[in-house]
């Protein structure tokens, strides 16, 4: 028998000591065993729910093969032989022989394994302190005869010894995992508050979730109430299994009966759970999902796939800690969510605020300058600069295409934009550094409108016909709506050419409207910077483009005003010079006869006298004076009687053009020579003949050609152009040019270059051009100038394949592009 209380000395230091309560039991038993001289030692650990008892340390026998448990006996014995029974008196039992019936138990050793047997004596005694009971010690030996008395009441001490023990391990790990709750809980909310961006707060939720739990997965879903569907808004660590990231209906699955009830679910077999959708079964073992309430309404919820850790926690899968821990946290993850859902909301509310008060300044701004000038082409310029500019709509480049009704097709007018990457970079920078506003650029005196460039020299060679309304732009004419192109090149709207010409990648259009009419189309593209052009892009595009039609418009109505009132004051003008010229030309017919006569018979007596002077007379430079003195008043009677009499040929056949032309320039090549005139000819191959009266044609080449090589006077060149055309109220025509690089002429003189006996030269009589304007008016043509001062001018002819053919109704179109003349 052992020193009893060197003993318990020894138990207490054991049950006192650090080490872990499993190691300090085992410890214990084995010293048991050794001072009591036991064969065998077990602790049974009870399990109070359940009122059964699980063997938990075993020394002296071999381990059974499964899981040894046993139930609480009643207070009469029962199924749970002496260890069920000492559990439910609290008190020792002592059997000295284990094969016979002891009291009220048939088999003493009853729920234990057969090879126990072997022990012929035993004792078990509860493990309890004054409130609750923690086990059984069940002591055994081989001989037979029960545990002396003294023994039986040490191991009663000792098991109070241990039953402290196991009460300070357990307050020891409640409050551990109090402490663990705590920090989690502290983790979560830290997660939580570290961010209220949306998506960024819903994966660290996730993240943070299967790191606490230690699952494998986690998927966090919000509802749509719109929808009724839970649909996945982050997830973690999920496998990439077709579906998984559907999103699924309310009621529907685990997630969706979570939804309903608003109750967390712990499923820890999913693949046998009839809830469990059919792709979650392909993935996960065990589930663990819980609502997300906020303020008393389910938003959404957040399932755990798959516990982590060694085999048998595998096994096991999540359990009631884990559920009541993930409960706890979804409720600072739903107040989180919630709370980031507001905040979104009030910052996307903020934004959308924001934006409008840029576009309703915007808009401001850009109707202010469309106000400062009714000149169409100034106002053109103003609104494509409006939509190119930083302070404005900030595309990087705008093309402009008018609607022409009389002709039936979309023209293009106006380019804004840089041509490169280059001259983008370079005005972006400029405009940055300089801080100028749409305001201060249309205020300003250097704001030109420069028609001259390659870009708008590109887009003024566009022409669709409204018939193609397949074509972008006509649709977009058509249908009244913007439409935005993601890809040029795949779109079957845009044609490759137009594609091409503009260089266009992704693109957007919109309708110019004013008062439900489309007066054309507005393109914009972000060739350089590629910035996608979005829907509030395009919506915002047709905002402006509603502002810019009312302008454009008004500027329209004022130009045909303008164009009416010009035309009214020079139809007056015509209308009286055409009287002055009409009392004039009779006064010049009465003038040029009575002169005419005394004339001829100076002319012919000089021409005697000159035959009859020698060629050495001193005298003969008179003579030959006059001879050219007559000849030139000649002339000028000539082309005073020719412009006095009202002639209209009626000798009207097919002419070739080109022939004309060619046999004018070789009638002229004698002077050109003289005058080191070079001769350019560009003509189209293919001409079709004019019906024209061919002297009178050949005079307007003869007086255009002698203006040009007494403009360039010593050396120059001359350019003449010929080829077809189409439409201007001309229907089927010709065009001529004749450009010269005289010079050009002052802005005074083009007011006047058409007018009778007006002339700048020296000599002449000033009705060259006149004559000029006269015939081509005669074959229902038209003429135009466009002068370039510093260089030269270019004399533009427009002749009908047939003056009585002219398109009906129609009037020649006032170019735009013609300003100044020779």
């Amino acid at each position: 028998m052992a020193d009893a209380a060197a003993l318990l000395a020894r138990v207490i230091e054991v049950s006192n000591s650090t080490t872990e309560i499993e190691r300090r039991l085992e410890a214990i038993v084995r010293l048991l065993a050794d001072e009591l001289a036991l064969d065998a030692c077990a602790i049974f650990s009870l399990d109070r729910a359940k009122e059964q008892l699980t063997l938990r340390l075993l020394t002296g026998a071999p381990a059974p093969a499964e899981p040894l448990r046993v139930p609480v006996s009643g207070p009469g014995g029962g199924a749970g032989g002496l260890v069920g029974l000492a559990a439910a008196r609290r008190e020792p039992v002592v059997v000295g022989d284990t094969t016979a019936p002891w009291h009220d138990l048939a088999d003493p050793c009853l729920g234990l394994p057969a090879d126990w047997r072997v022990f012929a004596s035993a004792a078990a005694v509860p493990i309890v302190d004054d409130t609750f009971s923690y086990g059984v010690l069940l002591a055994l030996r081989r001989e037979p005869g029960p545990l002396p008395d003294r023994d039986v009441r040490l191991l009663a001490i000792v098991t109070r010894e241990i039953a402290g023990a196991i009460r300070n391990a357990q307050l020891y790990f409640e409050a551990k995992k109090m402490v663990g709750e705590l920090t989690t809980l502290y983790e979560i909310g830290k997660a939580c508050s570290s961010t209220l961006e949306l998506n960024e707060l819903l994966a660290l939720i996730v993240r943070t979730s299967v790191k606490i739990i230690r699952a494998r997965a986690a998927v966090l879903r919000l509802l749509d109430e719109a929808s009724g569907e839970l649909k996945v808004t982050a997830d973690y660590g999920l496998l990439d299994v077709p579906g998984a990231r559907d999103p699924i209906k309310v009621g529907e699955g685990i997630a969706g009966e979570v939804a309903v009830t608003g109750l967390p679910i712990l499923v820890k077999d999913a693949r046998n759970d009839p809830r469990v959708l059919d792709r979650g079964r392909q993935i996960v073992s065990s589930i663990l999902c819980v609502p997300l309430t906020f303020k008393g309404r389910v938003i959404g919820t957040l399932s755990l796939f798959d516990k982590e850790g060694d085999a048998s926690v595998r096994e096991r899968g999540f359990d009631e800690d884990d559920r009541y821990l993930l409960s706890t946290m979804a409720s600072q993850i739903a107040n989180a969510i919630g709370n980031a859902v507001v905040f979104n909301r009030m910052e996307t509310l903020a934004r959308d605020l924001e934006l409008k008060n840029r576009e309703l300044s915007i808009l401001y701004e850009v109707g202010q300058a469309m106000m400062t000038t009714i000149q169409r082409d100034r106002l053109l310029h103003t609104i494509l600069t409006a939509v190119t500019i930083g302070d404005g709509l900030g595309f990087n480049r705008a093309f402009l295409f008018l609607h022409n009704e009389a002709e039936g097709t979309v023209d293009g007018i106006l380019g804004v934009g840089p041509e490169s990457a280059e001259e983008a970079g370079a005005v972006w920078h400029r405009l940055a550094s300089e801080r100028r506003t749409l305001g201060d650029l249309v205020r300003n005196e250097d704001f030109e409108v420069s028609l001259d460039t390659r870009l708008n020299r590109t887009v003024q060679s566009i022409r669709i016909p409204m018939t193609d309304e397949s074509n972008v732009l006509v649709r977009t004419l058509l249908d009244k709506q913007g439409h935005n192109v993601p890809d040029a090149r795949r779109d079957p709207g845009v044609p490759d050419w137009l594609a091409d010409k503009l260089d266009l990648a992704a693109f957007a259009t919109v309708p110019l409207l004013a008062k439900g009419r489309a007066l054309g189309v507005i393109l914009v593209d972000n060739r350089f910077n590629r910035r996608p052009i979005t829907n509030e892009d395009l919506r915002f595009l047709l905002m402006f483009a509603n502002q810019a039609g009312l302008a454009v418009e008004s500027a329209t109505l004022y130009r045909n005003l303008e164009i009416a009132n010009r035309e009214q004051r020079a139809m007056h003008q015509r209308l009286v010079q055409n009287e002055k010229l009409a009392a004039l030309g009779e006064m010049a017919a009465q003038v040029a006869h009575e002169i005419r006569n005394p004339l001829v018979s100076i002319g012919g007596f000089a021409r005697r006298l000159h035959k009859r002077i020698g060629e050495d007379s001193p005298d003969r430079v008179y003579t030959e004076i006059i001879l050219k003195e007559v000849s030139r008043l000649e002339r000028i009677l000539n082309e005073i009687l020719a412009f006095s009499k009202e002639h209209r040929s009626t000798a009207y056949e097919p002419q070739s053009l080109e022939a004309i032309v060619d046999s004018t320039l070789q009638m002229m090549a004698e002077a050109f020579k003289e005058n080191g005139v070079r001769v350019v000819k560009r003509f189209d191959p293919g001409l079709p003949p004019i019906v024209c009266d061919g002297t009178q044609i050949r005079q307007v080449f003869v007086n255009l050609f002698n203006n040009a090589r007494e403009a360039m006077g010593k050396g120059g060149t001359l350019t003449v152009r010929l080829t077809s055309a189409d439409g201007r109220g001309l229907g089927p025509h010709l065009v001529a040019e004749v450009e010269d690089t005289g010079g050009g002429l002052a802005e005074p003189v083009m007011d006047h270059i058409f007018r009778p006996f007006y002339t700048t030269k020296e000599s002449g009589t000033g009705l060259g051009l006149a004559i000029v304007k006269r015939i081509v008016q005669n074959h229902a043509g038209s003429i135009e100038v466009a002068n370039r001062p510093g260089h030269g001018v270019t004399f533009i002819l427009r002749l009908p394949l047939r003056p009585d053919q002219q398109a009906s109704g129609e009037t020649p179109a006032e170019p735009a592009a013609a300003v100044g003349g020779s």
